[in-house]
């Protein structure tokens, strides 16, 4: 079982290699708030690697886009700094809790 039948230490390689660079891909072309993925983003995705929020920025604007345009009034979807900025946490983390003075950092 070698690497070129797509097993990698006896596990399915379900991912591309993207050794090659490539300009950013922009989702969905024209839209004003469209999402812009990079390589560095990209390589998030392999295993055992954590993904960022522009990656699930990406999906969520993928299943908006896979509503049909009649039912998409019957759904919101927030991008994943919408908590973060409700709670004040883009200013001030401490400031979420409440009670700053208690916390201990």
């Amino acid at each position: 079982m070698g690497m070129d039948d797509g097993h990698l230490f006896g596990r399915r390689r379900y991912f591309p290699n993207f050794d090659e660079p490539f300009e950013e891909v922009i989702y969905p072309i024209g839209d004003s708030d469209a999402v812009s993925i990079s390589k560095r983003d990209v390589d998030l995705l392999q295993p055992d690697t954590f993904i960022n929020d522009t990656i699930i920025d990406f999906y969520i604007k993928y299943l908006k886009n896979q509503i049909p345009p009649e039912e998409r009034n019957r759904f919101h979807f927030f991008n994943s700094f919408f908590f973060r900025k409700l709670a004040g946490m883009d200013k001030d983390p401490t400031s979420a809790c409440g009670q700053s003075d208690d916390l201990l950092i």
